[in-house]
């Protein structure tokens, strides 16, 4: 069904429009029918924009096809066709059947005119049902193929098995004998008998070989091997096909892997052995603002040696640590031997007064006395009161 292009008439815009109606089995629709038409702005037809049934009660079917002109008032007309660009589409209700139901929307497309497919009655035509043939009626015979007669009807051909020549050379006119061929002989294709012959060898290329004899071969190939090659089992493509594609590179993934450059990490995890998920995490200091770099000892130091730095980035074995300067605090003197200074702020020489003063047998050492450091520093003779 199409939309033929708008006519203005007297305030309004007529649309000429046109279709067909069949049976379920192709068989136009013949009489009078009421027909009501409803556009829609989707192809679904939820949302009705316009339904029209005036002018409509009675078209005239002929072999089921029917034309009419609908007239929509202007208002109408901007109703359904808001833009050029507005997709519209129309669906046609047989009112006279309502047990056919409305006929599938349609989308308007503006053409020229609406008309069924042209026939010629050559090679399409409509059949009595009113249906679309193309093409003899009756069936072909057995390797017939269709084509055109002289009058350019279709019609069933049988093709014709002789040819007088193949690739613009000319085929003799002898007929083959049993098991001949077609041989060209530089002049013309003849029926030829193929001559037969000796085997007299058969050379081959590993891994192909040949363990029959050179008239009877038997040809063979073996199973690829690591160093040879040969073909491809079940099993070894499974097994190739489940590897990944290469890397690029060769990987460090089994014990006793070397590798050698750089290898950029954030941190190392070190895992226990005891099948816990306990692990020993080296980190680098975020903080760093240059590259360090470590060398450590080539071997193993003994018992109490301690790891150096030369300030430098290498690490070595030492024994003990080597103190020395200038002592502070309570020790006086220089290391490796320095001497007591003081001790709890009193100085060497007071605790040394004191010890002398305990220990000697002067007359101030009375009864009911002892040492006692006085407010200086100094140790004397005294007494306390309880």
């Amino acid at each position: 069904m199409q939309l033929a292009a708008p006519a203005l008439a007297d305030g309004t815009i007529d649309f000429a429009y046109g279709g067909r109606i069949t049976e379920a089995n192709g068989k136009p629709v013949e009489g009078d029918v009421a027909l009501k038409i409803t556009f829609f702005h989707d192809k679904d037809g939820q949302t009705e924009v316009l339904s029209v049934t005036e002018g409509l009660g009675k078209i005239t079917l002929q072999q089921g096809i029917f034309q009419f002109r609908l007239p929509l008032p202007a208002s109408d007309y901007d109703k359904v066709f808001k833009s050029a660009d507005q997709p519209v589409w129309i669906q046609v209700t047989d009112l006279t059947h309502p047990q056919k139901g409305p006929f599938p929307l349609q989308q308007v497309m503006v053409m020229p005119y609406a008309a069924k497919v042209p026939v010629d009655g050559i090679t399409l035509s409509f059949n009595n049902e009113g249906k679309l043939t193309a093409g003899p009626s009756s069936a072909p015979g057995a390797n017939q193929f269709i084509t055109k007669d002289s009058q350019g009807r279709l019609v069933w051909g049988t093709p014709d098995t002789s040819a007088a020549a193949l690739q613009g050379q000319s085929v003799s006119t002898t007929a083959p004998a049993s098991g001949q061929v077609l041989k060209f002989d530089g002049t013309q294709w003849l029926p030829t008998t193929m001559t037969s012959g000796t085997l007299t060898g058969v050379n081959v290329s590993a891994p192909l070989v040949n363990s029959g004899s050179a008239t009877v071969p038997a040809l063979s190939i073996a199973r690829a091997a690591s160093v040879s090659d040969g073909y491809v089992s079940s099993a070894d493509w499974l097994t190739f096909n489940s590897k990944q594609a290469a890397l690029g590179f060769t990987p460090v993934n089994k014990a006793g892997d070397t590798m050698s450059g750089g290898l950029n990490m954030s941190y190392i995890k070190l895992k226990d052995n005891d099948g816990t998920d306990n692990y020993l995490r080296l980190n680098a200091n975020p903080a760093m603002t240059a590259d360090l770099s470590y060398t450590f000892p080539a071997s193993d130091g003994t018992v109490g040696q301690v790891l150096t730095t030369n300030g430098a980035g290498t690490f070595s074995w030492a024994s003990g640590a080597s103190v020395s300067g200038t002592a502070g605090g309570d020790l006086g003197g220089t290391y490796p031997n320095p001497t007591v200074a003081a001790v709890g702020g009193a100085t060497a020489a007071n605790l040394a007064a004191g010890a002398a003063l305990a220990n000697a047998g002067a007359s101030v050492n009375t009864a009911s006395t002892l040492v006692k450091r006085d407010a200086t520093g100094s140790f004397a003779a005294g007494t306390i009161s309880m």
